[in-house]
């Protein structure tokens, strides 16, 4: 499993995620032990599941998913993160947008899924230019909503075009949101512990801001270069501490460090810090 979190705000985007991915062997193949058990999933440690596109200045990390196919062969198994790289080095060209990027990662994935509707998919994040205007754009690749039948994947433009769709506001109402001190999230991976925790944490931060004047994120040009430095940083800590949660309790360690997280600004991406592999 996993924990990736994504944030757009006025000061651009942040994105960060664990190392941890489930690897489950192919049924069909032999994968049966000396005394005639199944090979059990494998979680594996060190998977760079949140990966840089220099070429159009975007991201793109993934949840869920361990392993993808070939073409030839849907089920073989083809490490998540090795597949994910290769695809944003080599993959992607100068001049591309976003939706096109989003929507062929999502065709190549299904080609490479065959018959698998596990839950899965993969925050996809950049600037794009619409009337006139230059903006933070946050996707995300799914199989569909919670309502629907598991499905293949597809691209959804989250933020900001979806949303406009939902509240009928007009781009200029919707980059408003975020103009004015907003915030649009994505969290996706086994996240219900950490939704509990971010909603603690948050009422926790307020409360030391207004009690003892206690800031946190709070940018400082001594530490950071800007807020949105200070906001990758703390969406990494966060992840940090989920992880030291998982193993502390009594559950397996199916989010891990280190953490990588990076952020993109109007001018590209700003800040980088993988998993050294």
């Amino acid at each position: 499993m996993t924990l990736i979190l994504s944030q757009v705000s006025k000061d651009g985007i942040a994105m960060a995620a664990d190392c941890a991915v489930t690897e489950r062997f192919p049924p069909e193949w032999d994968w049966t032990l000396a005394s005639g058990a199944m090979v059990p999933d494998t979680i594996r440690t060190g998977a760079q599941k949140l990966v840089p596109i220099d070429a159009i200045d975007a991201a793109v990390s993934v949840w869920g998913c361990g392993t993808v196919g070939t073409l030839d062969c849907p089920n073989a198994w083809v490490p998540i993160d090795k597949f994910l790289r290769d695809f944003a080095e080599n993959m992607v060209s100068d001049g591309e947008s976003l939706e096109e990027v989003g929507t062929r990662l999502a065709c190549l994935v299904n080609k490479r899924m065959g018959d698998n509707r596990d839950p899965m998919g993969f925050h996809l994040a950049g600037y794009v230019e619409q009337k006139g205007r230059r903006f933070p754009a946050l996707y995300h690749i799914h199989r569909g909503h919670r309502d629907e039948l598991p499905e293949p994947l597809k691209l959804y433009r989250d933020w900001p075009f979806e949303s406009m769709t939902k509240t009928g506001k007009s781009l200029d109402e919707a980059l408003a949101y975020i103009d004015g001190g907003g915030f649009v999230w994505l969290r996706n991976g086994d996240f219900k512990v950490y939704a509990v925790f971010a909603e603690y944490l948050n009422c926790l931060m307020n409360r030391l801001q207004k009690e003892m004047d206690f800031i946190c994120p709070h940018y400082k040009e001594r530490r950071f270069r800007d807020e949105l430095e200070a906001r990758g940083r703390y969406l990494k800590v966060q992840i940090e501490t989920i992880c030291e949660f998982y193993r502390l309790s009594n559950r397996d360690e199916t989010i891990a460090k280190p953490v990588s997280w990076l952020t993109i600004s109007p001018c590209g991406i700003q800040d980088c810090e993988l998993v050294e592999i």
